[in-house]
């Protein structure tokens, strides 16, 4: 690929260093509410960097697409992890004073908003769970019309329904639904941080949003059994086998229930650390899956050096590039108190999605879609009227 020029190069470093010189004096985890959670590091500027890594030939060199497109990473990255109003102004007046120094870019983050999924859909003429998808399909594109990649987002959600059944996403997808599933679809197939953790209020419905956000990366959801540890083992060690010697995307999802174990929150944070868990696998055990990952990969002539030298790193790697991690948790949830001292590496080792109470217009507009959505012989200025009490409703209750 086309390398980014030298100057650009330099204005990237120079925006990322002093974003996260700032962050790290700032936005320090405390015992404030909603500040529990921050454990901001140099590995969240990779993630930027790696995304850097998909932006097409012809506009890696253009200011004024990188410039954009970084602030947009930034505000994925970081401000999505924000909760506190008080927090997010100050980060809104440093990310703009960064980019206006130097980049000379003074434009709004909501003006250039992005998605990363070809709107060239798969065909749906066989199921997900029948395919072998080996590379996620990434493809990124600025937002020109949210209506537009709304209906196409619904189109993947019907698509959903009729495959797994309609109870399994009953939600409407308006614009703002639309826009949870854009960001989520952005973190699953990240080449490097592709591990979820969201975080928002009752009836947010996160784990509908999740399952939809899996299904429209293609990534084939894994039923964890969490009945007993055993059954709970037994479907880890299949996942890791299926990742890392079939190469298969799996995503497994974790709720606030699941959570409650602290040997099972032990385990996923081991996973997402070092993607190893003590004692799951026997010394044989593991022998026989190192030597099925190198009868998988030995017809590969550029792998089999690799592979047969270190299998154990090899092993690691396709489990890292396969396995994707979804932790769902309401902001009540009394882990996320002690999350950054006891779990430092749920935090460090995911990209943090918070879905925030919505604002007075986000709910106009919620409202406006739920009534156009139903057949109601309302006039327009009732309808209007209408909207704005929901809105209200909504808002103060």
């Amino acid at each position: 690929k086309t390398p980014i020029s030298h100057d650009i190069s330099s204005k990237i470093v120079n925006v990322l260093t002093e974003t996260l010189q700032r962050i790290q004096r700032v936005l320090q985890p405390s015992s404030i509410s909603g500040r529990e959670h921050y454990l901001f590091s140099l590995r969240h500027i990779m993630v930027a960097i790696q995304s850097l890594r998909n932006v097409d030939v012809q506009t890696r060199n253009q200011t004024t697409f990188i410039a954009p497109f970084l602030k947009h990473e930034l505000y994925r990255i970081i401000h999505d992890q924000i909760v506190r109003e008080i927090d997010q102004y100050w980060f809104t007046d440093i990310i703009n004073e960064v980019f206006r120094n130097v980049f000379d870019w003074d434009k709004n983050e909501e003006d250039h908003l992005y998605f990363t999924f070809p709107l060239e859909g798969r065909s749906y003429e066989r199921p997900l769970s029948s395919l072998i998808i080996k590379e996620i399909k990434i493809q990124i594109q600025p937002v020109e019309s949210l209506s537009q990649l709304r209906k196409a987002i619904d189109q993947v959600a019907m698509r959903y329904r009729e495959e797994f059944g309609h109870h399994t996403f009953s939600l409407s997808v308006s614009e703002n639904i639309a826009l949870h599933i854009i960001r989520m679809h952005r973190v699953l197939s990240h080449s490097s941080l592709s591990n979820l953790f969201v975080i928002g209020t009752i009836g947010s419905h996160l784990s509908k949003l999740v399952r939809l956000a899996f299904y429209l990366a293609e990534i084939q959801e894994h039923t964890i059994d969490y009945s007993t540890k055993s059954l709970f083992y037994d479907s880890l060690r299949g996942v890791i086998r299926t990742t890392a010697v079939e190469g298969r995307h799996i995503g497994i999802l974790l709720t606030n229930k699941h959570l409650r174990d602290s040997d099972i929150v032990d385990t996923i944070s081991s996973l997402l650390t070092s993607y190893e868990c003590p004692h799951l696998f026997s010394k044989d055990e593991l022998d026989g899956l190192y030597q099925a990952v190198i009868n998988a990969y030995k017809r590969d002539q550029n792998l089999t050096t690799v592979v047969i030298t270190d299998p154990r790193r090899y092993f690691l790697s396709r489990i890292r590039q396969h396995l994707h991690i979804a932790i769902c948790l309401p902001a009540h949830s009394e882990l996320l108190s002690r999350i950054s001292t006891e779990y430092p590496g749920l935090l460090k080792n995911t990209q943090v999605y918070w879905i925030k109470n919505w604002s007075p217009s986000a709910l106009c507009v919620e409202a406006s879609f739920f009534l156009a959505s139903h057949d109601t012989p309302l006039s327009d200025d009732l309808r209007q009227r209408l909207s704005r009490c929901l809105c209200d409703i909504h808002y103060y209750m």
